[in-house]
């Protein structure tokens, strides 16, 4: 009887082990690097500032034209532009010289509508009719 293959299948577990754990740990050390990597970047991006953080270029205004397609109004180092944004271009359509600034909406409530609606239902309709049933 040979009894070599049962020998070499049952050394070899400890290094399918160790192999395992290596691997692992290998896996383990590439994630932590990508993760450090990446809050790095972040945090040198948060660093760095930009225009908008500054102050020097803000969004006034937005408003859908199309399905992906809208128009925005854009201050700029104090001069104001009015944009057209598309997935494919950034286009510029004029520069606006008006001093007025742009006021936010109003607030909308949407169970002012609903609130009129409910009491317009259960307020009785008003009797035209004289009553004279006296």
């Amino acid at each position: 009887m040979n009894t070599a293959p049962v020998e070499a299948v049952g050394e070899s577990a400890p290094e399918l082990w160790a192999s395992l754990l290596s691997s692992a740990a290998m896996l383990f050390i590439v994630l932590a690097v990508l993760v450090g990597v990446l809050l790095l970047m972040k945090r040198l991006a948060n660093q760095r500032g930009g225009l908008t953080e500054k102050g020097m270029m803000k969004t006034l205004a937005t408003m859908p034209v199309a399905p992906k397609q809208r128009i925005a109004l854009v201050e700029v180092l104090g001069e104001k532009y009015l944009i057209g944004i598309s997935p494919q271009s950034i286009t510029h359509i004029a520069r606006i010289e008006s001093e007025i600034e742009p006021q936010p909406p109003a607030p909308r409530r949407p169970e002012s509508y609903f609130l009129s609606l409910l009491k317009r239902k259960s307020d009785p309709p008003p009797n035209d009719e004289p009553d004279n049933a006296k």
